[in-house]
């Protein structure tokens, strides 16, 4: 500006921004980059069949992805709380795998450790984090594995295996101890026949004692996983009502009600009569056993797209929890005369004829059985049921 203001010149600076241009666009593109790329990779991690989880150098959660949400609900809750500053996975030790990240966070390198949570079973496998430069620890990532379906398995197959086992052993035994037995048998019954009244009672009670070792036998040989049997297309039904009678009178022994309650239109099955009668007999026998007087025995059968259930009821004393996975195991036993074979024969007879049983139980409610039948492709359809107190029909609940 001039005198009284007036603009005397103007200055005009210019610079040239086209590289600083260039490099903000460059920079958004590399940020841009980055965001996806950052997305792509926790679509991976959360799309990964692993529970993948990463804490800080104290231990506190930093991230998780979405299978650890599902299978680690614990954990979870822990790094979603509002608190979760004070929720340091290095002092929970409850856990295995919680001392696992501890010790990673120690420099340890962990590979494949099984912990379990709950009824879940992990594979866990443990690596402390390092920066770059200084190689110092700033924290850790834990991969899971669920092989809670494999860990089952693995039992389930070692059971089997056992079962054979025993099976093949205990039905060599069994022949070997039958043959002379049935010698032994014979002799006794001939003695009997010319002994005085006062001594046939004697050879009664030893008659007795040697049908019941005849009896262990029989369970003996029904261990077998290999036993040859002979099925047939039966109706499960009139198997049933074929045994009703001795059902009747074991349960009025014990002031026990039988009820029955089978559907009417059965189809036919293959099976193995005898067989079916010994599986349907055990399982009456230790449903009576379980209960006191007045108790009520239900026999169901119901028919399914693909199978046939044969179901029984008991409102008994009920299994513990802790023995639901070892109550089909030969020799296992909670009674204090029990041979520990019946339900190890059922399991057999059931896995002869390509069936399924299932159970649930509830400690002081009672005990269901559910054992499963496949159908036969083309079958013809059967037409025997009965039903005891039908309109009175209650299945109890074990939920």
């Amino acid at each position: 500006f001039g005198r009284n203001h007036v603009v005397a010149a103007v200055f005009c600076v210019a610079r040239d921004v086209t590289q600083n241009k260039e490099s903000e666009t460059i920079q958004q593109q590399l940020t841009l980059q980055y965001i996806n790329e950052a997305q792509r990779l926790q679509q991976l991690i959360d799309t990964a069949p692993l529970a993948i989880l990463t804490v800080d150098s104290e231990g506190f959660i930093t991230a998780i992805n979405n299978t650890a949400i599902q299978l680690l609900p614990q954990i979870y809750n822990r790094f979603k709380s509002s608190q979760v500053h004070q929720m340091s996975m290095a002092i929970q030790e409850d856990y295995a795998d919680d001392l696992l990240i501890a010790r990673a966070l120690q420099g340890e390198e962990i590979n494949s450790r099984l912990c379990q949570r709950g009824e879940k079973c992990f594979l866990a496998s443990v690596h402390p984090t390092r920066e770059p430069a200084r190689c110092k620890i700033i924290g850790a990532v834990a991969f899971y594995q669920d092989i809670t379906e494999l860990e089952q398995l693995r039992k389930e197959l070692a059971r089997l295996d056992r079962l054979n086992l025993i099976g093949e052993m205990a039905a060599g035994v069994a022949h070997e101890i039958r043959n002379p037995m049935t010698v032994v048998m014979g002799y006794i019954q001939m003695l009997a026949a010319k002994a005085e009244d006062e001594q046939r009672e004697k050879y009664a009670i030893i008659m007795e004692e040697l049908n019941c070792i005849n009896t262990i036998v029989t369970d003996f040989l029904s261990l077998a996983k290999n036993k040859a049997v002979v099925k047939e297309e039966q109706n499960i039904n009139s198997i049933i009502n074929s045994i009703v009678p001795l059902l009747q009178a074991d349960a009025a022994k014990h002031d026990i009600e039988v009820v029955l309650n089978l559907e009417e239109a059965m189809p036919m099955l293959l099976l193995n009569e005898k067989e079916m009668k010994q599986l349907i007999l055990n399982l009456s026998r230790n449903a009576i056993e379980a209960m006191t007087a007045k108790g009520k025995l239900y026999i169901k059968t119901k028919v399914r797209p693909d199978k046939v259930e044969l179901i029984t009821i008991d409102n008994g004393c009920g299994i513990d929890q802790e023995y639901m996975s070892k109550i089909f195991d030969p020799f296992f036993t909670t009674k204090d005369c029990g041979t520990g074979l019946g339900l190890a024969v059922c399991y057999s007879i059931v896995e002869r004829h390509g069936g399924k049983i299932d159970m649930k139980s509830t400690v002081g409610a009672g005990t269901t059985f559910i054992i499963s039948f496949p159908r036969i492709e083309g079958e013809r359809p059967g037409k025997v049921g009965i039903s005891t107190d039908a309109d009175k029909w209650l299945e109890p609940s074990f939920d």
